[in-house]
């Protein structure tokens, strides 16, 4: 057969699908010990507000978020024997008179550190300090595949996501109280 007939098989490469704050658990070694670390997907936006650009167009404003595609190590304490812990991911967004000042990932260890994972803080005169998204979770319990008997489940970590796409800062009142919190957005550009 001659050469040009004969044909190759080259695979197409796999391209992997990841989304906006998307949580990657992964093992690592760390001081010669066998962990898990998590770290959230570098391209998420969180944008304050709408700017013209020139006279015709609006652009995304974008805050910066510190803690994006940092590992964290997720405390040996999450095992599956103990189904009460879970390892939070939220979103932190320092507020001052009502406007995004500043954002960052932070880890959030157990669920009964309410003032680490609600969503929103006043300070004493009913002004939003703070707004809070809890990003996803991980958690290790017998709730992984629905339906099965808890001894058929699977019992390791898994992450349950909640925010899948970009956020952007919203005007909102609640129970009286104007306030500023993320809302989803699609769209925006990549984290350059």
């Amino acid at each position: 057969m001659p050469a040009e007939q004969i044909k190759t098989f080259i695979p197409t490469p796999v391209l992997k699908k990841i989304h906006p704050f998307e949580i990657v658990v992964r093992s690592e070694l760390v001081n010669n010990k066998k962990t898990r670390v998590a770290a959230v997907a570098y391209h998420s936006g969180l944008f304050t507000y709408m700017d013209e650009r020139g006279k015709d167009y609006f652009k995304y404003k974008r805050i910066s978020i510190t803690g994006l595609d940092k590992g964290e190590s997720v405390p040996s304490s999450l095992s599956c024997t103990n189904t009460s812990e879970n390892f939070y991911c939220v979103l932190k967004i320092i507020v001052n008179n009502l406007q995004a000042q500043s954002a960052k990932i932070e880890w959030v260890s157990g669920d009964k550190t309410e003032d680490d994972l609600d969503p929103i803080k006043l300070d004493s005169e009913k002004r939003q300090t703070e707004a809070r998204v809890i990003v996803g979770v991980i958690a290790c319990d017998t709730e992984l595949t629905p339906g099965l008997s808890q001894a058929n489940s699977a019992r390791f970590p898994y992450v349950i996501q909640f925010v899948n796409t970009n956020l952007i800062m919203c005007n909102m009142v609640f129970n009286g109280v104007p306030v500023i919190y993320p809302a989803p957005i699609s769209g925006g550009r990549l984290n350059f």
